[in-house]
């Protein structure tokens, strides 16, 4: 092999070295990231079930402790013999109102990470610059062809909806 053969050889092995780096220290970052998303979901998850057990036993005390009411009620109304106390007793037992748990779904925001090129960066912050152009980040609507060399990064709204990208996740990686 010639020198210059070598050396461009060695460079491309190079470039190679490089970006099989980089995608070793995002790998790792998206796999941290994604296990600390999970633990605060499922810290969310069962903060939410710690509450509904709480409300349960406090209507659970609080039927109890009506059951109590309403039996000792009645035992007095059937020693005298009160029938139309009675049905109203009964009748009240029936319309007595729970204060039911329902899941209300509620929107937050989730920060989330998405792999980039150094260019769309570039292109996403010029953007942000630019008070002329509309809110949608104009990078995303660009092909593959023109900004990313082949890496594909294609959103759909919904995607883009959901989307938050943070300064870190482009500068923290390189």
């Amino acid at each position: 092999m010639k020198k210059s053969e070598l050396e461009i050889f060695n460079l491309f092995e190079h470039h190679n070295e490089t970006l099989l780096k980089r995608r070793g220290k995002i790998y790792e970052k998206l796999t941290s990231w994604g296990r600390e998303l999970i633990c605060l979901i499922e810290d969310h998850v069962n903060n939410q079930k710690q509450i509904l057990d709480q409300h349960f036993e406090r209507q659970k005390r609080f039927l109890d402790s009506e059951r109590k009411r309403f039996n000792v009620e009645v035992a007095v109304q059937e020693k005298k013999k009160d029938s139309e106390q009675i049905d109203r007793l009964l009748a009240e037992c029936k319309a007595l109102k729970l204060n039911l748990p329902i899941i209300y779904q509620c929107e937050s925001p989730i920060t989330s990470m998405r792999v980039i090129t150094e260019e769309q960066l570039a292109l996403m912050k010029a953007d942000r610059n630019n008070v002329h152009q509309p809110k949608e980040n104009q990078y995303q609507n660009r092909s593959p062809e023109d900004n990313d060399h082949g890496t594909g990064n294609n959103a759909s709204a919904s995607e883009r909806s959901l989307l938050r990208l943070t300064s870190a996740n482009g500068e923290q990686t390189g």
